[in-house]
Protein backbone atom coordinates (compact mmCIF):
# COMPACT_ATOMS: atom_id res chain seq x y z
CA UNK A 1 0.00 0.00 0.00
CA UNK A 2 2.89 1.92 0.86
CA UNK A 3 4.93 3.42 -2.32
CA UNK A 4 8.66 2.59 -2.61
CA UNK A 5 9.29 6.36 -2.39
CA UNK A 6 11.49 8.09 0.45
CA UNK A 7 11.41 12.21 0.81
CA UNK A 8 13.42 13.62 2.93
CA UNK A 9 14.43 17.29 3.16
CA UNK A 10 17.25 20.76 3.98
CA UNK A 11 16.92 24.00 3.43
CA UNK A 12 19.39 23.90 0.35
CA UNK A 13 20.59 20.79 -1.81
CA UNK A 14 24.06 21.39 0.83
CA UNK A 15 23.45 19.24 3.56
CA UNK A 16 25.52 19.45 6.53
CA UNK A 17 28.13 16.78 7.03
CA UNK A 18 27.01 15.30 10.23
CA UNK A 19 23.79 14.28 8.80
CA UNK A 20 24.72 13.27 4.66
CA UNK A 21 24.99 9.21 6.91
CA UNK A 22 20.93 9.78 6.93
CA UNK A 23 20.41 10.29 3.23
CA UNK A 24 23.23 7.74 1.92
CA UNK A 25 21.78 4.79 4.34
CA UNK A 26 18.04 5.23 3.06
CA UNK A 27 19.60 5.07 -0.43
CA UNK A 28 21.54 1.93 0.73
CA UNK A 29 19.51 -0.25 1.75
CA UNK A 30 16.65 0.36 -0.25
CA UNK A 31 18.14 0.43 -3.47
CA UNK A 32 15.73 -0.04 -5.98
CA UNK A 33 13.10 2.93 -4.13
CA UNK A 34 12.64 6.19 -5.21
CA UNK A 35 14.16 9.20 -3.56
CA UNK A 36 13.24 12.11 -3.24
CA UNK A 37 15.08 15.53 -1.66
CA UNK A 38 12.91 18.19 -1.24
CA UNK A 39 14.45 22.46 -0.43
CA UNK A 40 12.82 25.11 1.21
CA UNK A 41 12.11 26.05 -2.74
CA UNK A 42 11.21 22.83 -3.73
CA UNK A 43 8.59 22.56 -0.77
CA UNK A 44 7.23 26.23 -1.09
CA UNK A 45 6.91 25.58 -5.41
CA UNK A 46 4.56 22.28 -4.21
CA UNK A 47 2.44 23.91 -2.31
CA UNK A 48 1.87 26.58 -4.77
CA UNK A 49 1.14 24.14 -7.11
CA UNK A 50 -0.55 21.77 -5.72
CA UNK A 51 -2.14 22.94 -2.93
CA UNK A 52 -2.61 27.23 -3.27
CA UNK A 53 -5.40 27.24 -0.94
CA UNK A 54 -2.48 26.86 2.21
CA UNK A 55 0.17 28.93 0.83
CA UNK A 56 -0.89 32.02 2.97
CA UNK A 57 -0.86 30.64 5.55
CA UNK A 58 2.27 28.33 4.74
CA UNK A 59 3.96 31.53 4.59
CA UNK A 60 2.22 32.74 7.17
CA UNK A 61 4.00 30.34 9.84
CA UNK A 62 6.74 32.18 11.91
CA UNK A 63 9.39 29.43 11.81
CA UNK A 64 10.41 27.64 9.18
CA UNK A 65 10.27 24.31 11.24
CA UNK A 66 6.52 25.02 11.07
CA UNK A 67 6.58 25.34 6.97
CA UNK A 68 8.91 21.88 6.78
CA UNK A 69 6.06 19.95 9.23
CA UNK A 70 3.16 20.99 7.33
CA UNK A 71 4.63 20.60 3.84
CA UNK A 72 5.83 16.39 5.03
CA UNK A 73 1.97 15.93 5.78
CA UNK A 74 1.00 17.35 2.27
CA UNK A 75 3.72 15.38 0.63
CA UNK A 76 2.88 12.32 2.00
CA UNK A 77 -1.03 13.05 1.22
CA UNK A 78 0.30 14.06 -2.66
CA UNK A 79 2.85 11.08 -3.31
CA UNK A 80 2.35 8.46 -0.46
CA UNK A 81 6.20 6.74 0.63
CA UNK A 82 8.38 7.27 3.90
CA UNK A 83 9.65 10.35 5.12
CA UNK A 84 12.65 11.00 7.39
CA UNK A 85 14.26 13.86 8.69
CA UNK A 86 17.86 13.92 8.19
CA UNK A 87 18.85 13.08 11.59
CA UNK A 88 17.83 9.20 11.62
CA UNK A 89 20.12 6.84 10.15
CA UNK A 90 18.10 4.00 8.33
CA UNK A 91 19.44 0.12 9.89
CA UNK A 92 16.87 -2.12 8.29
CA UNK A 93 15.16 -2.35 5.00
CA UNK A 94 11.48 -1.12 5.44
CA UNK A 95 9.89 -3.28 2.99
CA UNK A 96 8.21 -5.41 5.34
CA UNK A 97 5.93 -1.81 6.62
CA UNK A 98 4.24 -1.10 3.00
CA UNK A 99 1.59 -3.65 3.61
CA UNK A 100 0.25 -1.09 6.22
CA UNK A 101 -1.80 2.21 4.85
CA UNK A 102 -0.14 4.61 7.13
CA UNK A 103 2.81 3.91 9.70
CA UNK A 104 3.48 6.64 12.62
CA UNK A 105 6.09 6.31 15.19
CA UNK A 106 5.18 6.22 19.57
CA UNK A 107 7.77 7.95 21.35
CA UNK A 108 8.46 8.90 24.80
CA UNK A 109 7.23 9.61 27.34
CA UNK A 110 3.89 10.13 25.48
CA UNK A 111 1.98 10.52 22.54
CA UNK A 112 4.12 10.12 18.27
CA UNK A 113 6.63 11.84 16.86
CA UNK A 114 6.52 12.87 12.98
CA UNK A 115 10.20 12.54 12.17
CA UNK A 116 9.33 9.40 10.97
CA UNK A 117 6.18 8.87 9.17
CA UNK A 118 4.71 6.45 6.14
CA UNK A 119 1.48 6.24 4.01
CA UNK A 120 -0.18 5.64 1.08
CA UNK A 121 -1.22 8.17 -1.58
CA UNK A 122 -4.44 10.22 -0.28
CA UNK A 123 -4.77 8.23 3.11
CA UNK A 124 -7.30 10.02 4.93
CA UNK A 125 -5.64 10.59 8.25
CA UNK A 126 -3.02 12.83 6.32
CA UNK A 127 -6.22 14.48 4.64
CA UNK A 128 -7.78 15.08 8.01
CA UNK A 129 -4.12 16.77 9.17
CA UNK A 130 -3.68 19.07 5.80
CA UNK A 131 -7.39 19.91 6.67
CA UNK A 132 -7.04 21.01 10.17
CA UNK A 133 -3.49 22.56 9.94
CA UNK A 134 -5.04 26.16 9.50
CA UNK A 135 -7.01 26.27 12.58
CA UNK A 136 -3.42 25.01 14.74
CA UNK A 137 -1.98 27.72 13.22
CA UNK A 138 -4.42 30.51 14.39
CA UNK A 139 -4.56 29.02 17.97
CA UNK A 140 -0.88 28.52 18.45
CA UNK A 141 1.88 30.02 16.32
CA UNK A 142 1.76 33.22 18.28
CA UNK A 143 -0.08 32.42 21.00
CA UNK A 144 1.89 35.21 23.57
CA UNK A 145 1.57 32.59 26.23
CA UNK A 146 3.44 29.87 24.88
CA UNK A 147 6.91 29.27 24.40
CA UNK A 148 7.82 29.27 20.72
CA UNK A 149 8.73 25.16 21.60
CA UNK A 150 5.42 24.16 22.33
CA UNK A 151 4.01 26.99 19.38
CA UNK A 152 5.71 24.38 16.89
CA UNK A 153 4.92 21.45 18.75
CA UNK A 154 1.28 22.57 18.95
CA UNK A 155 0.47 23.74 15.88
CA UNK A 156 2.22 21.28 13.24
CA UNK A 157 4.85 19.25 15.22
CA UNK A 158 4.64 16.09 17.31
CA UNK A 159 1.69 17.42 19.58
CA UNK A 160 -0.29 18.43 16.47
CA UNK A 161 0.03 14.83 15.39
CA UNK A 162 -1.25 12.61 18.14
CA UNK A 163 -3.92 15.27 18.80
CA UNK A 164 -5.01 14.63 15.10
CA UNK A 165 -4.24 10.76 16.28
CA UNK A 166 -6.84 11.38 19.15
CA UNK A 167 -9.80 12.83 17.22
CA UNK A 168 -9.30 10.77 13.80
CA UNK A 169 -12.20 8.36 14.13
CA UNK A 170 -10.55 6.04 11.44
CA UNK A 171 -7.72 4.87 13.19
CA UNK A 172 -7.96 0.90 11.40
CA UNK A 173 -4.84 0.72 9.36
CA UNK A 174 -2.47 3.32 11.01
CA UNK A 175 0.09 1.21 12.40
CA UNK A 176 1.48 2.29 15.11
CA UNK A 177 5.40 1.91 15.10
CA UNK A 178 6.75 0.28 18.52
CA UNK A 179 9.85 1.85 20.51
CA UNK A 180 11.13 -1.55 19.45
CA UNK A 181 11.25 -0.70 16.06
CA UNK A 182 12.14 2.93 16.28
CA UNK A 183 14.45 3.86 19.59
CA UNK A 184 17.65 2.47 17.93
CA UNK A 185 18.55 0.81 21.42
CA UNK A 186 17.62 -2.61 20.29
CA UNK A 187 18.48 -5.13 17.09
CA UNK A 188 15.01 -5.28 15.75
CA UNK A 189 14.94 -1.59 15.65
CA UNK A 190 14.68 0.04 11.79
CA UNK A 191 16.44 3.68 12.67
CA UNK A 192 19.23 5.12 15.00
CA UNK A 193 18.72 8.36 15.48
CA UNK A 194 21.91 11.03 15.99
CA UNK A 195 21.98 14.73 16.98
CA UNK A 196 19.71 16.78 15.55
CA UNK A 197 17.37 19.85 16.80
CA UNK A 198 17.98 22.31 14.06
CA UNK A 199 15.28 24.26 14.91
CA UNK A 200 15.28 24.48 18.60
CA UNK A 201 16.43 27.15 20.40
CA UNK A 202 17.39 27.93 24.36
CA UNK A 203 13.55 27.05 25.25
CA UNK A 204 14.21 23.76 23.58
CA UNK A 205 17.54 23.15 24.74
CA UNK A 206 15.99 23.99 28.69
CA UNK A 207 13.21 21.67 28.32
CA UNK A 208 15.24 19.33 27.07
CA UNK A 209 17.85 19.67 29.79
CA UNK A 210 14.95 19.24 32.52
CA UNK A 211 13.32 16.36 31.18
CA UNK A 212 16.82 14.23 30.80
CA UNK A 213 17.72 15.80 34.38
CA UNK A 214 14.73 16.66 35.86
CA UNK A 215 14.41 13.93 38.66
CA UNK A 216 18.26 14.63 39.54
CA UNK A 217 17.61 18.25 39.82
CA UNK A 218 14.78 17.47 42.52
CA UNK A 219 16.56 15.39 44.48
CA UNK A 220 19.34 17.81 44.94
CA UNK A 221 16.90 20.18 45.80
CA UNK A 222 15.14 17.71 47.99
CA UNK A 223 18.29 16.99 49.82
CA UNK A 224 19.06 20.93 50.54
CA UNK A 225 15.98 21.77 51.63
CA UNK A 226 16.53 18.74 54.31
CA UNK A 227 20.33 20.29 54.82
CA UNK A 228 18.38 23.68 55.90
CA UNK A 229 16.07 22.27 57.72
CA UNK A 230 18.79 20.62 59.85
CA UNK A 231 20.87 23.44 59.88
CA UNK A 232 17.70 25.80 60.94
Amino acid sequence: MIPAIIHQTWKTGDIPPEWKESRISWQRLHPDWQYIFWTDSDLERFIEERYPWFLDIYRDYPYAIQRIDAARYFILYEYGGIYSDLDIICERNCDFLRSHPAVIPETEPFGFSNDLIMSEPKHPFFLQMIENLGKAHCKFSRHPLLLRHFRVMLSTGPFYLTRQYHDCSEKKGIFILPLSLYNGQEATSIVRHIHGGSWHAWDSRLLGFLFYHGRMILLVLAALFFVWLLLR
